[in-house]
């Protein structure tokens, strides 16, 4: 009976020291996470990360480029990248033609050598990435940017790929084109021989005439029919500083221009009229005075070869 007694103590004391399934398993060490190769997810851009929008060209202002539109998984996250169109300013070509803009490209993944690319020029929210063909990583590629008529936008988006297969943002530039107007090619001199000359008497402001206000309304007659990308154009100089200061000058194709004068030119101003291209370059005609330029047929032999009027603010 005593034996009996000593051996249920003991089995009572063993249970009682012996820990539960779950007290075994909070004192057990954590397990070594098993790592795993990154992977990604593309992310298509939204409709306001990928659209362009045109901006007004400053000066001063610098296209926001260089800037990730995605957020994907780890390895996007790590990647660094780039894209620059032309050094990040502003390009510009005559209307209607087509000019190769130079955009540079940088990448890196920490998993491996980036060794693919895919790029969109003009590129927006309903053109997917996924769909766009891989081609070998370069580090600059030319392409080409069509030019319209004052200013447009382009924008260029690209993704990385490395030797893995892991993919970086999608990132994106965009810059601003300048579209100016082709200036005609003229070919003058087989119409120099109808250039009608003009008198002092026939111009305004006339020979001693008193002009008034803060504009001066130019004129002549209307004897020449001017070729295409040929144009008359007035030059006004000040007495006060001898003539040779310009006070204001204008280019045109009609028969009159108006123009402002500062309140302070006041005196004798002399103005005359010449023929000028697109580019306000004189065309010597040698047609009516020994400044073969000029309209007019004043000529004195020395001093400047203009009509002279008072103006008075």
């Amino acid at each position: 009976m005593k034996t009996l007694i000593l051996v249920s103590i003991f089995v009572l004391i063993t249970v009682s020291c012996t820990p539960s399934l779950e007290e075994s398993q909070a004192a057990s060490p954590t397990a070594v996470p098993t790592l795993v190769a990154p992977t990604t997810t593309h992310t298509p851009i939204s409709p306001t990360e990928g659209s362009s929008q045109l901006a007004t060209p400053i000066a001063s202002e610098t296209p926001t480029a260089m800037t990730p539109l995605e957020t994907s998984t780890t390895a996007a996250v790590a990647f660094t990248g780039a894209v620059q169109i032309a050094g990040g300013c502003c390009i510009a070509g005559f209307d209607g033609e087509t000019i190769q803009a130079q955009v540079s490209f940088s990448a890196a993944s920490p998993f491996g050598r980036v060794s693919q690319m895919r790029v969109i020029p003009s590129c927006s929210a309903d053109r997917d990435m996924e769909s766009v063909a891989w081609e070998p990583f370069v580090d600059s590629k030319t392409l080409p940017v069509p030019v319209v008529i004052n200013w447009s936008g382009f924008t260029v988006c690209v993704q990385y790929q490395d030797e893995n297969g892991n993919l970086s943002p999608v990132y994106r530039d965009d810059i601003s084109v300048e579209g100016m107007p082709r200036a005609p090619v003229v070919n003058p001199t087989d119409w120099f021989p109808q250039i009608q000359c003009f008198v002092e008497t026939e111009v305004h402001p006339g020979p001693g005439e008193i002009v008034t206000g803060g504009t001066v309304p130019f004129s002549w007659p209307d004897k020449n029919h001017l070729p295409e990308g040929v144009f008359y154009k007035v030059f006004a100089y000040g007495a006060s500083d001898g003539f040779s200061g310009l006070v204001v000058s204008g280019q045109t194709r009609e028969t009159s221009i108006t123009l402002p004068i500062d309140p302070e030119r006041s005196g004798e101003i002399g103005w005359y009229i010449t023929l000028v291209d697109a580019n306000g370059t004189l065309l010597d005609h040698g047609r009516c005075s020994s400044f073969s330029a000029s309209l007019l047929t004043v000529d004195p032999p020395e001093g400047l070869k203009a009509v002279f009027f008072q103006y008075q603010p």
